[in-house]
């Protein structure tokens, strides 16, 4: 996905925009925005092997697991969420 592009969900209203794409750090990272409305249903629970993700809440708050712990990340809380993906609230 190159820089700049956004993809928009409309069956979720999910929005993605590529910030920082790997072709400009030799595959060390890809950043994303991505803006989740209102209780948003959540994907299946899934992990990833070759990456972890970490989030950034900007505003409101996000569901997710810790492990097999749940959490709920106010506005401004970072977390690292390498077992499932979060669900906004």
């Amino acid at each position: 996905m190159k820089k700049n592009r956004v993809i928009r969900n409309n069956a979720t209203g999910e929005t993605l925009t590529m910030l920082v794409s790997e072709e400009e750090n030799s595959g060390a990272c890809q950043l994303y925005e991505v803006c989740l409305p209102p209780r948003r249903p959540s994907p299946p629970l899934h992990y990833h092997v070759d990456f972890i993700e970490t989030f950034t809440v900007k505003q409101g708050q996000l569901r997710h697991l810790r492990g097999q712990r749940p959490e709920t990340s106010a506005a401004f809380a970072r977390r690292q969420c390498d077992r499932a993906y979060p669900a906004a609230t």
